[in-house]
C-alpha cells in the first residue's frame, strides 16, 4: 500500500506472519544499533512502536507494520509523535 501526498510516497509495510514479533524486535535493534540514529518508542501505538528518523513501525498483534520514506519523501522532518499518528491511523484501517 502507497500513501500518497504531493507527489510524495511513502512504502507502508504491513505484515501479517507469524514472526513479525522477531521481525518487530530485528528492526528494532538495527534501529537502535546503527549509533547513527536515536530510537524514541512510541507509546499507544499497537502492543509497541518505534520511531527513527527516515522510519517507523509497530507491532498489533499478529501484525507488524512499518513506515519508511520519512527522510527521502518528506518536504519537512517527519517527528516522532506525526509517525505515531500515521502509524495509529494504518493499525485502525486494517482489515479485522
Amino acid at each position: 500500500m502507497h500513501i500518497v501526498k504531493s507527489h510524495c510516497i511513502f512504502l507502508l509495510l504491513v505484515e501479517r506472519k507469524a514472526w513479525d514479533r522477531k521481525r518487530y524486535a530485528h528492526r528494532l535493534s538495527l534501529a537502535r544499533s546503527s549509533g547513527i540514529r536515536e530510537a524514541v518508542t512510541l507509546k499507544d501505538v499497537g502492543d509497541a512502536g518505534f520511531y527513527v528518523e527516515g522510519a517507523a513501525g509497530a507491532l498489533a498483534g499478529v501484525r507488524y507494520i512499518e513506515i519508511s520514506g520519512f527522510k527521502a519523501a518528506a518536504s519537512k522532518p517527519v517527528s516522532a509523535d506525526e509517525a505515531a499518528d500515521l502509524l495509529r491511523l494504518a493499525l485502525q484501517r486494517l482489515p479485522k
